[in-house]
């Protein structure tokens, strides 16, 4: 018989889970890119296309990134804000373990940013959500900056809150006011809990503000937005 996880060690994968997590809708052309002339559609479309037939996706993220609409200045775009869903993900199936499980139980991965995280978990901060069905929801919320020297990178920062929403109702699990007390909560190495804050480069992000465009993340995670707000 398979000993039964620890609380401690659920709370690890799914903070590995949201670390690998990007964020809502199919991964189709939005309206505003249908004409062929704009600029970076046909390397778009072949990411698409290989994300649609399960293909690699090396070359064609090779061939996108650079193209970069927001010219290295995601973080600190308006259109960052609202709400993403993970549509795809490259070289990451080892931090998100929760979204291996099978189709009927796996969650969805889902982030908010801007207005978007506001109305959930109050400004200045951002959400990392996993939708499970029949209204079980855990959430990672996190404060959040633009970095000034590099308006493409957003710092990760406390306070941290680990909550679970059951049919609507928000349950706070952890709260932790540092990195440190937060990661080892997470069962983290000491040398792990030392580590400077986390920061993540937003590589690539489209700024049609429409639903279907794309963003990545580091480690390449790729979403496409549904937005509800910026």
């Amino acid at each position: 018989k398979r000993p039964m996880p620890s609380r401690r060690h659920v709370l690890s994968a799914w903070v590995r889970t949201l670390s690998a997590a990007c964020l809502a809708c199919s991964p189709v052309m939005p309206p505003h890119r249908a004409g062929a002339s704009l600029p970076g559609v046909v390397e778009r479309q072949a990411l698409l296309d290989a994300i649609a037939c399960g293909a690699d996706l090396e070359a064609p993220l090779a061939a996108l990134l650079p193209l970069d609409p927001a010219g290295g200045k995601a973080a600190t775009s308006a259109a960052l804000g609202g709400e993403w869903r993970l549509v795809a993900s490259y070289k990451a199936e080892a931090f998100s373990p929760l979204l291996t499980l099978p189709r009927p139980i796996r969650p969805v991965s889902v982030q908010l940013l801007g207005a978007a995280a506001a109305r959930e978990v109050g400004a200045g901060r951002i959400a990392q959500r996993l939708d499970f069905p029949f209204g079980v929801q855990l959430e990672l919320s996190s404060g959040a900056a633009a970095e000034e020297a590099e308006p493409r990178v957003l710092d990760i920062l406390p306070p941290f809150r680990f909550d679970v929403v059951l049919l609507g109702r928000r349950l706070n699990a952890v709260s932790s006011g540092s990195d440190a007390d937060f990661r080892s909560i997470n069962v983290r190495s000491k040398e792990a809990q030392q580590a400077p804050p986390n920061r993540y480069e937003q590589v690539y992000l489209e700024e049609g503000g429409l639903p279907g465009d794309l963003r990545t993340l580091p480690r390449h995670f790729l979403g496409c937005t549904s937005k509800r707000g910026g």
